[in-house]
């Protein structure tokens, strides 16, 4: 239902801002490239 509220396009996909998944407000979701969704951010090390 998000990518119908955000007209998504297949390259794209639509990230809820809160995590909420259920909350499907157009103020609440943004479209991302694809390759940029599944980075994880670094871990921090301690020195």
């Amino acid at each position: 239902m998000n990518r119908f509220i955000m007209s998504t396009t297949e390259d794209m996909v639509t990230h809820p801002i809160n995590l909420n998944t259920l909350d499907n407000r157009k103020a609440n979701l943004e479209n991302k490239t694809a390759e940029l969704e599944f980075v994880k951010p670094e871990e921090e090390t301690e020195e």
